[in-house]
């Protein structure tokens, strides 16, 4: 008698389908995450020491009233005039290398941004904000 021979079945386990809807999940939710960062933080800063008067006065001045006018030490410019002010400042061999910013407190954000980027661009590294003392 002649026995037939069992053969073994290859089961074989196709991942692919798996692996593809891993990865679309893992797309859906990480295009899904809502990015929101806080809207308002709770920061207590500290108050402001009183300067020296010698550390101010070997610094130049960049004043902006509340009206958006700008003074380089002491002297009204434009915007394109303070450029020209502080090529000519950073030319001088004696030149002072810090600025001070004094913009009033209604002034927006955006010009003292401006003059920051501006000071930049010419040279000066240091640039400080003058605080209200609160005198």
């Amino acid at each position: 008698m002649q026995f037939k021979e069992k053969r073994k079945k290859n089961i074989h386990l196709d991942i692919t389908p798996l692996v593809d809807t891993v990865f679309n999940l893992l797309i859906f939710f990480a295009l899904s995450l809502n990015f929101t960062s806080a809207t308002s933080l709770n920061i207590n800063l500290p108050e402001v020491g009183s300067p020296s008067k010698a550390s101010l006065a070997d610094k130049a001045s960049i004043e902006i009233t509340k009206d958006g006018e700008i003074y380089f030490n002491r002297q009204k410019t434009t915007l394109a005039g303070l450029q020209a002010l502080l090529k000519h400042e950073k030319s001088i061999k004696n030149a002072k290398k810090d600025i001070v910013i004094q913009a009033d407190e209604n002034v927006t954000h955006g010009i003292v941004v401006t003059i920051m980027d501006i000071c930049k661009k010419n040279g000066f590294n240091h640039i400080s904000i003058a605080a209200d003392l609160g005198n």
